[in-house]
């Protein structure tokens, strides 16, 4: 049998809050005791786009997005004109434990979500 570990992790930066849970599951893991809850999200490691990366802190809420989509960002010019990703962009999400389908092929909609840890 696989046990999954919740993971609750504490930043020291004193303008966020200081604790944020994530797990490895499909489904949104429960808060520690001593603690509430703020929302649910899902859990953003990194994105890279425009030729840059920018990482994310599992221990800040900025890794936690509300609504899962690969591309969790815009691109605006200095005209104030803003586009989706290009196609060179990427995001990287942390995965759920949840096994793949043997015939792996693009897996779109609210199917994908299930593969995401949150």
């Amino acid at each position: 049998m696989l046990h999954i570990q919740t993971y609750h992790l504490v930043t020291e930066n004193p303008w966020l809050p200081n604790n944020t849970t994530f797990s490895a599951q499909y489904y949104y893991p429960r808060c520690p005791s001593g603690t509430s809850f703020m929302w649910q999200g899902y859990s953003l490691l990194n994105v890279m786009g425009n030729q840059q990366t920018q990482g994310q802190d599992l221990g800040a809420t900025g890794s936690c997005m509300r609504k899962f989509t690969s591309v969790p960002y815009l691109l605006c010019n200095l005209n104030d004109k803003c586009e989706f990703s290009l196609s060179k962009d990427y995001s990287y999400w942390l995965s759920a434990t949840q096994p793949l389908p043997l015939m792996v092929t693009t897996i779109t909609g609210p199917e994908i979500e299930k593969y995401v840890s949150k």
